[in-house]
Parts: C-alpha cells; sequence; structure tokens
C-alpha cells in the first residue's frame, strides 16, 4: 500500500524539552528538525530513534566553534514550507549564534527535504558570515548515535568506495548513512562520548581539522561521537555558502547504500533545476517574462545578474501570499534559467520577484488548468 507522508507539528514533553519541532515520516524514515537546528533520524518510524542529534559545526579560528549546544539560537523558529520548494515536504529553521553571543558569527538556515516514500532526506545547510570582515569557515557536522533507540556499542565505518559514513550495531537491525554531497569530506574522528566531550571550542576545532578519515571505530558502552569535516572556505562579510548532506536507512548496508544513490539523484536533480550560462556578463539586472505564459503546469524562468549577490527569487499569489521559492542562495554574475512546477497551486495570476541587492525586479504569470 502506498505510504503518505504525514506531517505533524509537536511540542516535545515539558519534562524534556520546550523546544518546538517539525517533523516528516513516510513509513521507511521519520526526521525531526527543532528550532535550534537539530536533526533527529528515526526509522522506520516514530518508534525507533536512529540517530539523537545531527548537527553543524561551524569553526572559525582554533578557539572559536558555532556548535549545537553552546551557540545555536533559534532566529526563525522551524516550520514547514508550504508548498515545498522541493521534494514531497520541506521542514526549514533558521537559527544563529546568539545563544553565547561568542564568535564565530555565522547564521545558519537548514531546509531538510522529503519524499512520500524511501528511506532517505536530503539535508541543506546555509552558513552566512555576520563578521566584519573575512571568515575562514571550517565546516562540518556533529553526530551522535542512539541506533535502534539506545545507546553504546556503535560502529562508525567509512565506506571509501560510496564516500558514505556508515553507523550500526553489530547485533542491531538498522543501519544509517550520512554523506556529504557537495564537497570532499576531509575529516572523519570517532570517540567515545563522555560528560562536557563538547565544552572546549578548542577541542572541537582540533576534531575539524582531524584532517583523516577514521576508517572503523567500535565505541564502549558509553556510545560513540562522530565529527565530519570538509575543507575550510574563505567567506566574505554577509556571503554564503550551502553544504548539501543526504541522509539514508535500511535493513542493512545494501538498502542504506540503495536509499542513499536515491537520495544522491535527488540532490543533482534539485542543483541542476538551476542553469547558467557564463559566457558573457550581463550590464544590468534583468528579469524575463516566464516562458511559455500562460502555463500548465510548469514555466521557465530566466535572469540576468551584472554581479555576483546573494538572490531571491519568489512567487507569490494575487493577494501577495508568498507560494514558493525558487532561489535564495549566493550567485555569480551570468544569466541563469531555472524551472517552476506549479502542480499543487490552483489556476490564477501569479508575480515572481527577483531581489538581488537593492535591485528588486517584479513580473507577473498565469497559470491556466
Amino acid at each position: 500500500m502506498k505510504r503518505f507522508l504525514q506531517l505533524t507539528i509537536i511540542l516535545l514533553a515539558a519534562a524534556l524539552s520546550s523546544v518546538n519541532a517539525q517533523d516528516l515520516e513516510n513509513g521507511d524514515i521519520a526526521i525531526e528538525l527543532n528550532d535550534y537546528g537539530k536533526v533527529r533520524v528515526f526509522a522506520p518510524d516514530f518508534t525507533l530513534r536512529q540517530i539523537d542529534r545531527f548537527s553543524i559545526l561551524v569553526g572559525g579560528n582554533p578557539n572559536e566553534v558555532f556548535d549545537y549546544l553552546n551557540d545555536q539560537e533559534s532566529v526563525d523558529t522551524a516550520r514547514t514550507v508550504t508548498p515545498p520548494t522541493y521534494g514531497d515536504i520541506e521542514l526549514y529553521v533558521g537559527t544563529d549564534y546568539m545563544y553565547s553571543g561568542l564568535p564565530p558569527f555565522v547564521g545558519v538556515n537548514i531546509n531538510v527535504y522529503g519524499w512520500n516514500s524511501g528511506g532517505y532526506a536530503l539535508a541543506k545547510y546555509t552558513v552566512e558570515n555576520q563578521e566584519t570582515a573575512a571568515l575562514n569557515a571550517k565546516v562540518g557536522f556533529e553526530i551522535i548515535p542512539q541506533i535502534d533507540g539506545a545507546y553504546g556499542f556503535e560502529s562508525i565505518e567509512y565506506l571509501p568506495d560510496h564516500n558514505v559514513t556508515k553507523i550500526y550495531k553489530g547485533n542491531f537491525s538498522s543501519v544509517v548513512g550520512f554523506k556529504i554531497l557537495d564537497r570532499t569530506m576531509t575529516t572523519l574522528k570517532s570517540f567515545d562520548w563522555y560528560d562536557g566531550y563538547n565544552g572546549s571550542d578548542t577541542d572541537l576545532y582540533t576534531w575539524l581539522n582531524h584532517g583523516q578519515i577514521d576508517t572503523l571505530f567500535e565505541s564502549s558502552d558509553s556510545g560513540a561521537v562522530s565529527i565530519m569535516g570538509v575543507p575550510a572556505e574563505s567567506l566574505d562579510p554577509n556571503a554564503t555558502t550551502e553544504v548539501y548532506v543526504g541522509i539514508a536507512t535500511g535493513a542493512d548496508e545494501a538498502e542504506m547504500l540503495a536509499n542513499m544513490d536515491s537520495v544522491t539523484a535527488k540532490y543533482e536533480a534539485l542543483v541542476t533545476s538551476v542553469e547558467t550560462s557564463s559566457e558573457q556578463i550581463p550590464s544590468e539586472y534583468a528579469l524575463h517574462q516566464n516562458y511559455p505564459n500562460p502555463f500548465n503546469p510548469s514555466t521557465t524562468i530566466k535572469f540576468e545578474l551584472p554581479a555576483s549577490e546573494f538572490v531571491t527569487l519568489k512567487v507569490y499569489n494575487l493577494v501577495g501570499q508568498e507560494v514558493a521559492t525558487l532561489i535564495s542562495e549566493q550567485l555569480n554574475s551570468g544569466i541563469y534559467e531555472t524551472s517552476f512546477d506549479a502542480s499543487n497551486l490552483s489556476s490564477g495570476i501569479y508575480f515572481y520577484t527577483l531581489a538581488s541587492g537593492s535591485k528588486v525586479l517584479t513580473n507577473k504569470m498565469i497559470l491556466i488548468k
């Protein structure tokens, strides 16, 4: 029987937490995203937690690391994006460093895309440098496993042929995989959990810059902590970078890898939906009429950027309500095309708006079904 994705807004029990969270479940995987950017992974449904926490790390200097426990604060509470900009359901939260108010001064927006079936999800992390100077951002992730709802005795194994970090227990059925999809992972450091392990930014920075892949780690009854890292990237003030992570589950390694192949294909389809031509640099901003117009149910939008800018391209209905965000990222100068699928919208007049720096351009389009 076909499984349908279900969305619920949950408030965790007051005895545990008062943090709002959004979640998705399709019978193969369940994901929870809370106000402060923590991702929890369950499989096949919410009865069994597999990952207690998957969260971002951003290193600046050797004694300055942005992390979930010490720094991450909600600036835009966890919500669902309706309609989703990609996938069958989309979870979103906006965070920054203001829980501690300490450097590195970064903002992190998180989008998690899910589908009606399949043991996989796609997470996008958009990191913004909110410093007044350039930031040498070292991005990574922190993983605390809880395979089949219990801590301890996890194996963390790197599968080099697939670039996948595999997490499992020898006597348990569930396997979870993580894969950084848009760049090379250069660090995988695992160790036994201990109370206060994440209290030192210096330690977190050292692990982020481990610089090698631990191919196999078997934890004690304390449970494991794993740190994934990618090469550092220089970000100018207000500049952003995106990191995509595939999350996959399965009853064994083969099923997990098959699901990882599926989410990798979803990622590739997403990033190729915005095409650019760098053969010429436009002399001015331009937002072209969509084509075809009228359309049913999809259309193409073309625009031109004379300079590198942070760009948003959004669609609004006749009363000014936002119905879709097609682009929200830093783009180089060039000529761009992106597609808009309005399958889940009703016939009518819509407006699409390109915002880049101080420039805002709007055009009208007509959906006829």
